[in-house]
């Protein structure tokens, strides 16, 4: 295919027969020291290593100064900076007689040097650079101490119990102090007296065991010592090391070289120092490709139990008394506000799957003679295994690695697009090559399952020994969206292979949703048919049938748009996890639903929570978007809130997680919090964020009741919705002020919304109303009016212009707490059945129940009887593709992309051969602010995507699109998270009103055939309603291999 590839390799290029080589005479690593001798060796030798007499050498040692300033960096705030100037020091000649290395010196102060030594002879000339100083990251070696450090060497590498330890210290003046051995208390503890380097005895006992005990010496400058300025402290920390070697012993893994698909991968183990002790090993087999994508070393017992820990101490001084005052003005604080951001939508796809290898044994133990035997059996799979041994007794440890190759008689691999399109051409390469050892004829037959095809899929071919053919077959993609299966089987006489593959099948434009909701007043039959998907490729299509006996909120459309929400900011991983929390098989069944698989969604909540975990900050609070440096206050209460209510639900959940996060919080409320300075309507938001942690903080009992307080009395009328009132209202009243609570929560019921048309806090005024209205279910304070005003969000949600309408994670999350609220409280229960494909469904008394059909079933044929008294409500929420592509919309967004070639003209042609690039440019217009920007560019099939920023690609750097300069294609717009996935690129952005952000990938034409084009699309995060869908202005781009 046209996939690239990358290659390097290293080779050492001598430039002529002999070249000059010098070798300090001192320590690199601290360099000769300030007011001293840097002293080298210098010799001539060629590449065998043989001197060669050099009789005259020109010897120049040169000094970098350097003039240090300030500069402001815009999003990185104050740095400093420096221009270099070079001043030669000494030049002189040295002359190498070819067999005593010449000797060159010079005095030095603190800084950068370089020594020069030039061949005439050659013309070449050898610097080295060297630094003269000190530094506190010098490993305690050299010979200068820094003025406030202690230096510390031992004399020995290792030490055992028993033995005497000679620690000398180095001191930056004498005086008198102490030497401590610590790990978590206090091992050891002796006065000193330090002149000069002092050489102190410890005696080494049992307790130094372990692998966090550390030396510590404290040296106190005398008060007379007037002549010396700086700290009168000073300290050196060391590990102290002990000695592990016994703890390591030698493994042998023998095992081999080849081995073919399906056949034992038989290993033998030998550790003849473990033999008559009780002894283990785990073995595992890994893909060696992954593991050189991944870097992963052969795992080390040794090295991770017996490593260096850390020392739990911590020092903290009282720099007024550390160091004494000197002349100068007192400094005064500044203040300021840091810079406040914000979030990102859907478009869920499917996923092929790729195979990997990483199988593991289960241990095995060593026997009497210390000597184990196991066996692997080798996958269907071509390439490296590495087998990696990891052996244990109750003290020792061990470790080896040894790699097998697997190769089958004939290696069968393909090669497709990674992603078609409903219409698309393509082409299925397959590639053989015969490794059985002699000469054979193939018949190679190709099945396919629908939503693909494979045209003329049965071929033969005769090959030689070690030889190579290659076969192309049309591929095409037909109506339909998933993952399309398909297999190639190669068969010569007695053996068959087959080997089976899966590419993902997605239209080339994002899903419609239609709703539609109706109220029955009497028991009927009703009957659906394939006519509900008019307008959408059928296939496609998927209908969710409720009927419910409480008002139509669409809480099983909500649900599903949680759990299979595709992209993963905090707060969208963090919105995912409700229905997951909540939502086990019995509160499923309960609520008229279909259950999750219950280790699917074990899977979804441990990969949640460990998501959540990773993007937590030093701080407690979280990034948005995994590997950003912006956090909000709002989400850190949200994620805490969703771990409280999945703790208080029996589930595991990352305890200090949890516990930083309330943390946080409760620093946040008593001190006040972010000031959200950037933002139109700060006090609002600092309000809103101050009373949802003092409502997450009241869950646990942790809420500062003054400071909630204070928030009522003083800042209610900050706040804008009602929302957070009644958040602290409810705060309130879990710490016990019900006096104040009941102001709050009745303030909330009266609030008439002020929210404006962007306010920074990811709502709307449909999640605000649905949050609400949860709350007061969840914590007991419903009443009569309380289910007018859910009766009247339920009739504004069945307004026709919001049947096509995607809700945000947060109107979803609202929706689902609501629902879920809703179906609790209802004693009244549906009787009646679906009948689907002639299969009955009882109602059996639920509150709501819910049918997702398709169009296999709606062919068969589909019902609902309802029995009983009305009245119900009927939802039917369809999700699926227009047959034709979306036509280009502005709303309140405009996006447009151009292709452009590598030379910088515009790409107009609908034709690339494979291997060619072109580089994507996607640009976004906005009407009003938007900080909350998704930008989604589906690609075509037969072209992917590649990083700009990596693979040697900065030779496009000095391109020129659009009055951009590639290489700085990120300062004019405010990028927050961008991604490059098999079938789209995805960008995260904050765009303001009037501005035009431009935004460039590359991609390269890699597998032949005729491909849609898909529109770009843009949109609000958290308010859908503002978005744009681009035209694409070739509507099919065509692949050709080359000629």
């Amino acid at each position: 295919g046209g996939r690239a590839i990358r290659r390097s390799i290293v080779r050492t290029v001598w430039p002529a027969d002999a070249l000059v080589a010098v070798r300090p005479l001192f320590d690199p690593e601290d360099g000769p020291g300030v007011r001293a001798d840097a002293r080298f060796e210098v010799v001539k030798a060629n590449a065998k290593g043989e001197y060669v007499a050099a009789p005259e050498l020109n010897v120049k040692l040169v000094r970098e100064l350097r003039d240090y300033h300030w500069n402001w960096v815009d999003g990185s705030g104050w740095t400093t900076e420096y221009t270099r100037r070079f001043k030669t020091e000494t030049e002189s000649k040295l002359s190498f007689d070819g067999t005593t290395p010449a000797q060159f010196s010079a005095r030095v102060e603190w800084g950068e040097y370089r020594l020069e030594v030039n061949d005439p002879k050659t013309g070449l000339t050898m610097r080295y650079p060297f630094t003269a100083g000190w530094s506190w990251d010098d490993d305690n070696q050299g010979l200068d101490a820094r003025p406030d450090k202690v230096k510390v060497a031992f004399d020995a590498d290792g030490y055992r119990p028993g033995d005497t330890a000679s620690v000398t210290l180095t001191a930056p003046y004498d005086g008198t102090g102490l030497i401590l051995v610590e790990s978590d208390h206090v091992l050891y503890r002796a006065p000193i007296e330090l002149r000069g380097n002092t050489t102190v005895k410890i005696p080494v006992s049992a307790d130094f065991m372990r692998h966090d005990v550390y030396v510590t010496a404290l040296v106190f400058r005398p008060a007379d010592m007037g002549n010396l300025v700086g700290p009168n402290r000073a300290m050196g920390v060391a590990h102290f090391p002990m000695a592990s070697t016994q703890r390591t012993t030698t493994l042998e893994l023998s095992g081999p070289e080849l081995t073919r698909p399906g056949q034992p991968i038989e290993l033998a183990l030998s550790a003849p120092e473990l033999a008559g002790k009780e002894a283990w090993a785990v073995v595992e087999a890994v893909d060696l490709g992954i593991i050189n994508l991944s870097g992963y070393p052969v795992p080390d017992a040794a090295d991770y139990f017996l490593a260096q820990r850390g020392l739990g101490v911590e020092a903290y001084d009282l720099y007024s008394r550390v160091i004494e005052p000197l002349a100068g003005e007192q400094a005064r604080l500044r203040y300021g506000g840091d810079a406040a951001l914000a979030a990102l939508p859907q478009a869920r796809r499917p996923t092929a799957k790729v195979q990997t290898v990483a199988l593991h044994h289960a241990p095995v133990q060593f026997d009497a003679q210390g000597k184990a035997t196991l066996q692997f059996t080798a996958p269907q799979f071509n390439g490296t295994l590495r087998v990696s041994a990891l052996a244990y007794s109750d003290d020792t440890y061990a470790k080896a690695s040894r790699e097998t190759l697997v190769r089958a008689p004939l290696v069968l691999e393909v090669s497709t697009p990674r992603v078609m399109a409903p219409g698309d051409r393509a082409q299925l390469t397959v590639d053989l090559h015969n490794l059985s050892g002699k000469s054979a004829t193939y018949r190679i037959s190709t099945q396919a399952k629908s939503p693909i095809s494979i045209d003329d899929g049965t071929r033969n071919v005769t090959l030689a020994d070690n030889a190579r053919s290659t076969l192309s077959f049309p591929l095409s993609a037909g109506n339909g969206h998933g993952v399309g299966h398909f297999s190639v089987t190669a068969s010569s006489g007695d053996t068959t292979l087959t080997r089976n593959f899966e590419i993902t099948v997605r239209p080339a434009w994002p899903a419609v949703r239609r709703s539609q909701a109706e109220q029955i007043d009497s028991a009927r039959t009703l009957n659906f048919n394939n006519s509900i998907f008019e307008g959408l490729m059928a296939e496609s299509a998927v209908a969710q049938l409720s009927i419910a006996s409480v008002p139509p909120l669409p809480f099983s459309a909500a649900i599903d748009g949680l759990i299979g929400y595709p992209y993963g900011c905090i707060e969208q991983t963090t919105s995912r996890l409700w229905p997951l929390v909540n939502l086990d098989a019995a509160t499923s069944r309960k609520y008229g639903l279909e259950p999750l698989d219950e280790a699917k969604r074990q899977r979804m909540l441990d990969v949640g929570f460990a998501r959540i975990a990773a993007m937590q900050t030093e701080s407690g609070e979280f990034s948005f978007w995994p590997g950003e440096g912006w956090t909000d206050p709002q989400m850190t209460a949200y994620v805490a809130d969703i771990l409280i209510t999945a703790k208080n639900n029996g589930l595991s959940i990352p305890e200090t997680v949890l516990e930083n996060a309330l943390k946080r919080l409760n620093e946040n409320v008593l001190t006040g919090g972010d000031g959200y300075y950037s933002y139109d309507h700060s006090q609002h938001l600092r309000f809103a964020a101050n009373a949802y942690a003092g409502y997450v903080l009241a869950r646990v009992n942790r809420a500062p009741l003054g400071s909630l307080r204070a928030l009522w009395d003083n800042q209610r009328s900050n706040s804008l919705t009602a929302l957070p009132l009644l958040q602290l209202g409810i705060a309130l009243k879990l710490a016990g002020d019900e006096k104040r609570a009941s102001e709050a929560i009745a303030a909330a019921l009266a609030k008439d919304s002020e929210r404006p048309k962007y306010l920074g806090d990811y709502g709307s005024p449909y999640r605000d109303e649905a949050l609400l209205l949860a709350l007061l279910y969840e914590n007991g304070l419903a009443t009569p009016a309380t289910g007018a005003r859910v009766m009247k969000l339920a009739r504004e949600l069945r307004q026709p212009e919001l049947s096509r309408y995607w809700y945000s994670t947060q109107e979803r999350l609202a929706l689902f707490r609501l629902g879920r609220m809703l179906l609790s409280e209802n004693p009244n229960g549906l009787q009646g059945q679906f009948l689907i494909d002639g299969t009955p469904h009882a109602l059996s008394g639920r509150s709501l129940v819910s049918r997702e059909v398709g169009l296999p079933e709606l062919r068969k044929g589909v019902s609902l009887t309802l029995e009983g008294a009305g009245p119900f409500w009927l939802s039917r929420d369809i999700v699926g593709y227009t047959k034709t592509a979306p036509k280009p919309s502005e709303n309140g967004l405009r996006v447009r992309r151009a292709w452009y070639k590598t030379d910088g003209t515009l790409f107009t042609d609908d034709t690339l051969t494979e291997g060619d690039s072109l580089i994507a440019m996607v640009t976004v217009d906005a009407d009003e602010d938007v900080r909350d920007a998704l930008v989604v560019d589906l690609l075509p099939g037969g072209i992917e995507i590649e990083n700009l920023a990596l693979g040697g690609n900065d030779a496009f750097g000095e391109l020129m699109l659009d009055g951009v300069q590639l290489s700085e294609r990120n300062y004019g717009v405010e990028l927050r998270y961008e991604e490059y996935r098999d079938d789209r690129y995805v960008a995260a952005l904050k765009l303001w009103g009037g501005q035009t952000a431009r935004l460039f990938y590359l991609v390269r034409a890699v597998s032949p055939g005729t491909f849609v084009v898909p529109p770009p699309s843009a949109e609000d995060m958290y308010r859908p309603q503002i978005n744009g869908v681009g035209s694409a202005p070739q509507t099919r781009l065509t692949v050709v291999s080359p000629q």
